[in-house]
């Protein structure tokens, strides 16, 4: 089941990143980076706000493994309730958000975004027992679906000429097509009764509230760098650094995002069984960083080819930071499977208390860089402070838990990390010799991926052969 799992969330992750990327890709070319700035600045508050929109409730039912219908349904009308309000919220703050960034231009942005929390309330519970159920096959197809109906609302409004407008519209697009899917399904499978009571949810309030403190201080983490280019350096610096993020760190957060929801419930159901847990999660981590490494170091190293000729040159300004970023991400994905395996233990006081610690540490090293070089330091600070959470992060987070040592942790991602260096030297060197081509940029990924087979045909076979006798046995 584990494995299946994770190859339906994985096909997901995969498409709906390359959709994404033919977003960007096609945008870039339509719109100007302010505009791609002005979108940025205003999805960042509408990504908090969207944190909040369940109250937290949603790792809690899972953890919980048994919830009455009574007790979802006061949860599923919680839901709705705070996603009227937050409706209201946003509206209302439309002239603090003008002012915070000191751009006009968002006044008329702000109405039709706001909009999300009128419709993904009504799917989010149904999303979450899908994934409680480990029905991901559902949850990838939703996704797929969901991301094409948005991507092809944002691209038609682009040739428009609707410029920042259209990517809002293609986010409400994605919204409502998941929303009418995942409702269509859980109306039928688990209908909500017209109940709202307290004594419902008080089983759920202190898991839920360490959740909203979590993950306040998660987005604040996730963000805090494009909050302080968008407010210091303006729409056309975060428009460049937007471009090389989405690529980078907003890829290995949805990559995070789906094995979050494999692995959680997963996790959930062996939270009694410590070898069992600490084997799955050494596993899934060589998975996963066989994969991530390769991608983003590979991704660094096309950087200065690709980048002018998939968006433009008036991109350009983007590749070093682009590279700075991959190696951000790459660092995130050896740690993507910390919190899951926290939180599967109903531990959700300590991931708030890293959270809190995480924060700190990466507004000191981003404001500090953005004092001494623009924007390039703030990359070179948040590069700083994500290998220091790294250091940290085993010992805090997952030692408590697991009880295993640092060296195990190493070994699951080194054969990974090691052949993914040679692989991106070897594409580096390459792109010295590269044209400025789309039949160039094809060629260097190809190259990058022959290499990184026959490197992990040639290091890791029993590896590669145990991994593959596990998805056939599935």
């Amino acid at each position: 089941m584990a494995s299946r799992g994770v190859a339906w969330i994985g096909a997901a992750g995969l498409v709906t990143a390359g959709l994404d990327v033919l977003r960007i890709v096609v945008m870039a070319q339509l719109i100007a980076p302010a505009d791609f700035g002005l979108v940025v600045m205003l999805t960042l508050v509408l990504q908090y706000a969207d944190q909040l929109k369940d109250g937290g409730f949603s790792q809690a039912i899972i953890h919980r493994q048994r919830s009455s219908r009574e007790e979802l349904s006061s949860l599923y009308w919680v839901n709705v309730g705070i996603g009227l309000f937050l409706y209201g919220l946003i509206s209302t703050a439309n002239p603090l958000i003008v002012w915070f960034y000191d751009e006009p231009r968002l006044r008329d942005l702000i109405p039709w975004a706001a909009v999300l929390f009128l419709i993904t309330p009504f799917g989010q519970q149904f999303r979450v027992l899908l994934q409680k159920d480990l029905r991901f096959r559902t949850l990838a197809l939703t996704e797929i679906t969901a991301t094409a109906a948005g991507v092809a609302v944002a691209i038609v409004g682009g040739l428009l000429g609707y410029g920042a407008l259209s990517l809002i519209w293609g986010q409400l697009a994605t919204a409502a097509t998941s929303t009418l899917i995942l409702c269509a399904i859980g109306l039928r499978s688990w209908p909500p009764l017209l109940r709202l009571k307290l004594h419902d949810l008080k089983e759920f309030l202190s898991f839920g509230m360490y959740q909203m403190g979590e993950r306040t201080f998660s987005y604040l983490g996730q963000n805090l760098d494009r909050l302080i280019i968008g407010s210091l350096l303006g729409a056309q610096a975060l428009g460049y650094y937007h471009i090389a993020y989405s690529l980078t760190i907003k890829l290995m957060t949805r990559i995070d995002m789906y094995l979050s929801r494999v692995m959680f419930p997963i996790y959930a159901r062996a939270q009694s069984d410590n070898g069992r847990l600490k084997n799955g999660f050494f596993r899934a981590i060589s998975a996963v960083t066989s994969v991530t490494h390769p991608m983003f170091l590979g991704l660094a190293a096309i950087a200065p080819v690709m980048v002018p000729v998939m968006f433009g040159e008036q991109w350009t300004p983007s590749i070093t930071i682009l590279q700075l970023l991959a190696i951000i991400a790459l660092i995130q994905s050896t740690k993507s499977l910390f919190v899951p395996v926290v939180l599967s233990k109903g531990r959700a006081d300590l991931t708030f208390r890293w959270k809190v610690m995480e924060v700190s540490t990466i507004l000191l090293a981003i404001y500090g860089g953005s004092l001494v070089n623009g924007l390039l330091g703030i990359a070179w600070g948040y590069l700083c402070a994500r290998l220091l959470l790294w250091v940290l992060g085993y010992p805090v987070l997952i030692r408590p838990i697991l009880g295993a040592g640092f060296v195990p942790f190493v070994r699951s991602f080194m054969p990974a990390l090691a052949i993914s260096v040679l692989m991106a030297i070897a594409v580096a060197v390459a792109t010295r010799f590269a044209q400025q081509s789309i039949l160039q940029v094809v060629g260097l990924v190809g190259f990058g991926v022959l290499c990184y087979v026959a490197l992990s045909v040639a290091f890791r076979r029993r590896y590669l052969l145990d991994l593959r006798s596990l998805f056939v046995n599935r």
